[in-house]
């Protein structure tokens, strides 16, 4: 996908390591991908209502990416809220954001796919405090990288993941396959 190639550079040694273990997608099965319920740990206040619609936009815009039934059976995210800043009727939401799917095979769990980077979200606020998706966007690929992202990003707001992002997710993983087969 378009987003692994910044998957690399994004996670450094720690990700490459748990990358190279990765097999291919196996023959397509007809089990629906679950995913974690749990939004993950924020760098700065978020309320809980945000929290879930930020989790819920990484888990559409991405699970839309990979294709469903290659024994990619969970996927989980994990996104560090970097910034909010409210505008009229709603609020943009910077963002570092792991995606990640799972496969669980012979008791080996395994990291299919993945996609991770900085990210702005806006989303407009109801009357009832509740966030509707309007924009989910991310730098462009390859030499306009770095321009997009200057020209988007707050220039104090440094996008880079934690060093421990991809092992979080692989918990997740992990504990949910171990709940489905214990």
């Amino acid at each position: 996908m378009k987003h692994v190639d910044r998957l690399l550079p994004l996670l450094g040694a720690a990700l490459l390591t748990a990358l190279s273990g990765c097999a291919p997608a196996a023959a397509p099965t007809s089990t629906p991908i679950q995913t974690a319920v749990e939004p993950s740990p924020t760098a700065v206040p978020a309320d809980d209502a945000l929290e879930a619609a930020v989790h819920e936009a990484v888990m559409e815009h991405y699970g839309a990416m990979f294709r469903e039934g290659d024994d990619q059976t969970f996927a989980t995210e994990y996104h560090e809220v970097l910034r909010t800043v409210p505008e009229e009727g709603g609020e943009e939401v910077y963002l570092a954001v792991l995606y990640a799917q799972y496969q669980e095979q012979d008791g080996d769990v395994t990291m299919t796919g993945g996609a991770s980077g900085p990210c702005a979200v806006r989303f407009d606020v109801g009357d009832d405090g509740s966030y509707t998706m309007t924009e989910f966007w991310e730098p462009e690929d390859g030499e306009g990288y770095a321009a997009s992202l200057k020209e988007r990003f707050p220039e104090d707001v440094d996008p880079t993941l934690p060093a421990d992002a991809a092992s979080i997710c692989d918990q997740q993983a992990r504990d949910y396959f171990g709940r489905k087969n214990g």
